[in-house]
Parts: C-alpha cells; sequence; structure tokens
C-alpha cells in the first residue's frame, strides 16, 4: 500500500529543511515497500526546494491549491501551473466564499475543468461532500476524514485517504498523513503524468522568530488569491517567520492576533492595511 503526506510552509518551522531521505525510508517501510508519494502546497515558499528534494529521494510527487470561489478559474490554474509545471495537481475545495452549495458545486466543477479530468484530484472533507451530493465531478477524490471512505455513499470515488495527523521521521512537527486507496493502475496514471517542475529557487533567507513582546504587533495577512496565510510584525514593517494555513491563522487567531484580507500578501501595504 502507498503512503503518502501533503505539506506546507507549516512543515518548515523556522525555516528548517525537511529531512526527505529520512521520510521515504519511514513511509516506504510504512507501505511494505511500496512507493511513497507527497503532495506539496503551490503556494510554500519552500515548493521547489521541496520538489527538487522529494525527487531525488525517490517521491512520486504532485501538488495541490486552495479553491477559491470568488476567484477567476482561469487566471488561477494558470497561476498554478507557472509555479508547478505539469505535476499533477489537485483542488482543495473547503471554502464557500458566501456562495450557496449549488454554487460552489458549479464554480468547483469549473475550476477542475480548468485542470483536465485525468490530472487532478478534489480534495474536500465529509460536510462538503454531502451538501454538494451527486455533484458530476467525474474526478477522483482525496477525502479527509476520519471515518473509512469505502463505507460512506458521498466518498465514493475516493483514491486518496487523509486519515488524521501524526509524526514522521524527517520532518519537525506534525504532518498530514495519507494513503493511496486507488486501485495500482490509478496510482501509476496519476502520477505519471508528472512532469519536471521549474527549478528550484534559493533557499529563502529565514526570518526572525516570534517573540513574546512581537504578539501586540502581529497582523495575519490572509492572502485572498492564493488562500495562505503570513504574520507581519507592525513594530518592524516586516514579515516574520511564520508561514501557514487555515489550522495555523485559527490558532494565531484565538490568541488575539487581528486579520487583515489582502490579494497576494506579496504586496501587502501596512499603511493602507
Amino acid at each position: 500500500m502507498h503512503y503518502g503526506i501533503d505539506v506546507s510552509a507549516f512543515q518548515h518551522p523556522h525555516g528548517a529543511a525537511i529531512d526527505w531521505p529520512a521520510v521515504y525510508a519511514a513511509l516506504k517501510a510504512e507501505g511494505g515497500g511500496a512507493d511513497p508519494f507527497v503532495f506539496i502546497n503551490e503556494a510554500s515558499p519552500y515548493f521547489a526546494r521541496d520538489y527538487a528534494d522529494a525527487v531525488a529521494a525517490g517521491f512520486r510527487v504532485a501538488s495541490y491549491d486552495y479553491y477559491a470561489p470568488a476567484n477567476d478559474a482561469g487566471a488561477d490554474e494558470a497561476h498554478f501551473r507557472s509555479v508547478v509545471g505539469g505535476v499533477p495537481g489537485a483542488e482543495d475545495l473547503e471554502e464557500s466564499d458566501g456562495l450557496s452549495w449549488e454554487q460552489v458545486a458549479a464554480k468547483g466543477r469549473q475550476w477542475l475543468a480548468e485542470k483536465g479530468e485525468a490530472r487532478s484530484l478534489l480534495y474536500s472533507n465529509l460536510n462538503y461532500l454531502e451538501n454538494m451530493a451527486g455533484a458530476p465531478w467525474g474526478h477522483p477524490i482525496w477525502f479527509a476524514g476520519t471515518i473509512d471512505p469505502a463505507t460512506n455513499p458521498h466518498t465514493a470515488g475516493t483514491v486518496i485517504w487523509q486519515y488524521g495527523t501524526g509524526p514522521v521521521p524527517g520532518i519537525q512537527g506534525q504532518v498530514d498523513l495519507d494513503r493511496w486507496v486507488g486501485s495500482e493502475d490509478q496510482f501509476a496514471q496519476f502520477f505519471a503524468l508528472a512532469a519536471p517542475a521549474p527549478a528550484p529557487a534559493a533557499p529563502p533567507v529565514p526570518l526572525p522568530p516570534i517573540t513574546e513582546d512581537d504578539m501586540q504587533n502581529l497582523l495575519i495577512i490572509h492572502d485572498t488569491t492564493s488562500k495562505g496565510w503570513r504574520l507581519w510584525n507592525t513594530a518592524v514593517n516586516g514579515w516574520v517567520n511564520f508561514t501557514g494555513d487555515q489550522p495555523e491563522m485559527q490558532a494565531w487567531t484565538a490568541a488575539g492576533v487581528r486579520v487583515v484580507e489582502w490579494p497576494g500578501a506579496d504586496s501587502f501595504d501596512p499603511v493602507a492595511g
């Protein structure tokens, strides 16, 4: 059985590197010798480096991006491909942007059509899949949840099951854990579509760590284009060493950090924000 993980900037605390050979060895042993796989978030500043290192370690590699119904599907897919090249992709559908379930389903089909039926998966959870029951996705499903997808009609067509989170040798902290539950033919077909990604960029310069004194000066910048999250320190007018996804943002919000919505975090204007 093929085991895998999905990673983002959150798996690089304070700029820490991932030991990809160690991760590969652990997941291959877990799968009884079957090739492991990894999905890398295209919005991660570590994408190019992680892609190159994971391929070198022996992984089957794909990428994923966040579905935002309010955005233009064609433009977002063009941006996605400019980052990841020809690697297989998945669309993470966990946002509604205030639309009805019918509208979200229609936009989701539009986004997936931009990717092409043979090369992409739909990532979602039971709440979304149940509320959009019967949506003619035409794509295999990457299901995130604790129930066995083989036991629920709304998760029919699942080929990857994200069954939990936990530690993996070679990665600091927790990481999402995945299992391929589709056929071997589906596995070979999906990952055979991989093509070289853009050349790895230089490793990003580590940002200063967050201290207790920083807390009152922090802003969470929600990038409405990529759906990613970054932290801005108003005391120094600069980024601090944290990038992440929605679960990490929720933890900082609970700690009292203010959220600023901004299209394209790299262009953030602290005066306007």
